[in-house]
């Protein structure tokens, strides 16, 4: 290292350098830590929690999440060990009425969660979940790509489900199966591949558990849970620290660099951070061009997540649960997530090309947008809206989307070694984050996950074991 590099560096060599304060460098910076090794989290946010992001009410101290929030019924072991660690309270409610707008705008209600499909349009879709699943024997998580899949990979689902459409049920299913497609992958079902899709599902979790991935949210807030987290390790984390290169070139250690010129010394280092912001990194050598071009064609998700707050849940004295599914408006899912403050929360979710739209509308349009679906579902809205809260993933320069990011068609066969961004420079580099879960992936849990699976690489490396 050149003396002026030299001086301008802040830190000694530490065993393990993270980059990114989410859910996954969180957690992988603990294990490191409980394994004895040193390490130093740099975060480009001025927060901790990446896509995790808590907003809280001055007035009552209710906390609502503009980004990630749920913990699933069963299986998120991880999130759920965290919760109980800090004695966190778990939230649900589903009781009462659900209001559903189909396609031609007209109105019904259920006594329960429901989208409004009949139960063969409901199997419909299912049916062709797990067809696709039927494609993992040919999925290796972290083997080479298989050129059976290379029709798979080039396919877009909207074309897949339009050539499996061809009598009027089918159609139904196809729709509706279209439609959980732009709210999970916040993408339109023209951009995800049949690969990907099939991917996914290989790594999700069984369907006796995904059907319960959005079960449970938290009354305290999930920002603060992860900044209690780690507190043990506050003074080694350094927050406003936006990486600008990674240089690999010494066989000694990794030198990360940041945008005003500090630069940190590590023997490993893990990057957890989506995958689409590497390509604003530059690497010294260069990434191999396949990982290249896959960040920089990776699809962020497009998602606008609204949270309207009331003095009160008043939709619950007239039975309604709060839960509004809508096929023919702007806002396509409504949940209630009230807290114990007694506040009424209802969050509404804006997907896909929707989003893309509507990220940049004022807050007052976004506001009346948000209360005309309201009014019309529940006939009424004693309170108005008290407060309105939203974050635009889509142009915030840290994520550039929300909440996970997608290979774009055609790109998984192009993989080094078919693997998805496998440790590089002679195993010094990892990555980490739900995009790249072996389990529950898109979810908090799928992040933890993988920042698990990577620290244990990374600690193996360091540990010669």
């Amino acid at each position: 290292m050149d003396d002026s590099r030299r001086s301008s560096a802040e830190e000694l060599l530490v065993d393990v350098i993270i980059i990114g304060g989410g859910a996954s460098g969180i957690h992988a910076a603990a294990c490191c830590i409980q394994s004895g090794k040193s390490i130093l989290l740099l975060e480009s946010r001025d927060r901790l929690g990446g896509r995790i992001h808590s907003q809280q009410l001055s007035s009552s101290g209710t906390y609502v999440e503009c980004g990630a929030q749920w913990l699933a019924k069963k299986g998120q072991n991880r999130l759920d060990d965290i919760a109980k660690r800090f004695n966190y309270t778990k939230l649900r409610h589903v009781d009462g009425k659900c209001v559903v707008w189909n396609e031609s705008g007209e109105r019904s209600i259920y006594s329960s969660l429901s989208y409004g499909q009949s139960f063969f349009t409901l199997l419909g879709a299912l049916w062709h979940s797990w067809k696709l699943s039927k494609l993992s024997k040919y999925i290796s998580i972290d083997g080479p790509f298989d050129p059976k899949m290379k029709t798979y990979d080039t396919m877009s689902m909207k074309t897949y489900l339009e050539s499996h459409g061809r009598n009027n049920r089918k159609k139904k299913a196809n729709t509706l199966l279209s439609k959980i497609i732009k709210g999970g992958f916040n993408r339109d079902p023209s951009d995800i591949s049949v690969y990907n899709y099939a991917r996914v599902l290989r790594c999700s979790a069984p369907i006796s558990e995904i059907s319960g991935a959005e079960e449970y949210y938290f009354d305290e807030g999930l920002q603060p849970l992860f900044e209690k987290y780690a507190s043990s390790f506050q003074d080694r984390i350094r927050l406003n620290s936006h990486i600008s290169k990674i240089d690999t070139s010494d066989d000694c250690f990794i030198r990360v660099g940041t945008s005003t010129n500090v630069w940190y010394e590590g023997k490993q280092v893990i990057i957890a951070m989506p995958p689409q912001l590497l390509q604003y990194i530059e690497f010294e050598p260069q990434l191999p061009l396949s990982l290249r071009e896959l960040s920089s064609s990776s699809l962020q998700g497009q998602v606008v997540k609204l949270v309207a707050v009331f003095p009160s849940p008043w939709w619950r004295k007239y039975g309604y649960s709060g839960f509004v599914i809508s096929h023919d408006d702007v806002i396509s899912e409504v949940a209630d997530l009230s807290h114990s403050t007694g506040n009424g929360v209802l969050a509404g979710f804006i997907s896909g090309p929707e989003a893309l739209v509507y990220c940049d509308k004022p807050k007052s349009e976004l506001t009346q947008i948000f209360s005309d679906l309201i009014k019309k579902s529940f006939e009424q809205m004693d309170e108005e809206i008290q407060e309105l809260f939203y974050h635009n993933w889509i142009r915030d320069e840290c994520s550039l989307g929300g909440y996970a990011s997608h290979v774009a068609i055609g790109k998984w066969q192009t993989l080094l070694q078919g693997s998805f961004f496998p440790s590089i420079s002679n195993s010094r580099v990892h990555f980490a984050g739900t995009e790249y879960a072996h389990e529950w992936r898109g979810y908090i849990e799928g992040a933890l996950e993988s920042g698990e699976r990577t620290a244990k690489a990374v600690l193996s490396n360091l540990d010669g074991d």
